[in-house]
């Protein structure tokens, strides 16, 4: 799997990288959406309640 092109200089923070895949779910291909789920994509963000 090949994640979107990005320059060379640009340094993407993989939490910012999984938001934005989770954004825009409904606009990856199925291809991509099933390589994702074979590597464990959580699709949905559960909030954990920190004390």
């Amino acid at each position: 799997m090949t994640p979107p092109p990005t320059p060379p200089t640009t340094r993407i923070k993989l939490g910012a990288w999984i938001s934005d895949l989770r954004k825009r779910a409904d606009k990856l291909t199925p291809k991509w959406q099933a390589e994702l789920d074979t590597l464990g994509m959580e699709w949905t963000v559960v909030k954990v309640r920190r004390s």
